[in-house]
C-alpha cells in the first residue's frame, strides 16, 4: 500500500461504517504505521483500484501468548464473494508464521453478522466478547 491508494482506503473505511475516516487522519495513521515494525498494510489494486486493504498489527503482551492481528480488512463491496476476503486471511496466516507466531485473531463488531459468518466458516473460533473503552485527552 502506498500513499496514492489512501483516497479510496478512505472511502472503503466509510463502507465499514468508521464514516468519520479523513484523508487527513488516514493519511497520518498509515504513515505513523510504517514506522513501526509492528505495523504492515497491504491493499489489492484492479486496474490502479484499490478494491481491498487489510492492516496487520504484531500484539505482544506479557499475560498471554504473542499473536498477528488484522486490525482491517475489507473488501469493496462489488468484489466480495470472489474469494478475496479469504485470500487475504490465508496471506495473514503466512505473515503470523512467518513472524514466528502460532495465533492469529481479530476483532469484528457485533452488528456485522456477515462478517462473523465468514470468519467462522474460514475456520476462526468466537474467543470471547468485550467492551472497548476510550477516552479523548486532548
Amino acid at each position: 500500500m502506498n500513499d496514492e491508494d489512501l483516497p479510496r482506503v478512505v472511502k472503503l473505511c466509510h463502507e465499514l461504517g468508521y464514516l468519520k475516516a479523513d484523508l487527513k487522519g488516514v493519511t497520518e495513521n498509515f504513515r505513523l504505521g510504517k514506522t513501526l515494525e509492528s505495523h504492515e498494510y497491504y491493499a489489492l489494486v484492479e486496474s490502479e483500484f484499490v478494491i481491498a486493504f487489510m492492516t496487520l498489527i504484531l500484539r505482544v503482551r506479557l499475560e498471554a501468548p504473542p499473536f498477528l492481528q488484522i486490525g482491517t480488512l475489507v473488501v469493496d463491496r462489488k468484489f466480495r464473494g470472489q474469494g478475496l476476503g479469504r485470500m487475504f486471511l490465508a496471506f495473514a496466516e503466512e505473515r503470523a508464521r512467518a513472524h514466528g507466531l502460532s495465533l492469529i485473531g481479530l476483532m469484528s463488531s457485533s452488528p456485522r453478522l456477515g462478517a462473523h459468518q465468514f470468519y467462522l466458516a474460514a475456520g476462526y473460533e468466537k474467543a470471547k466478547e468485550n467492551y472497548f473503552f476510550q477516552k479523548d485527552i486532548i
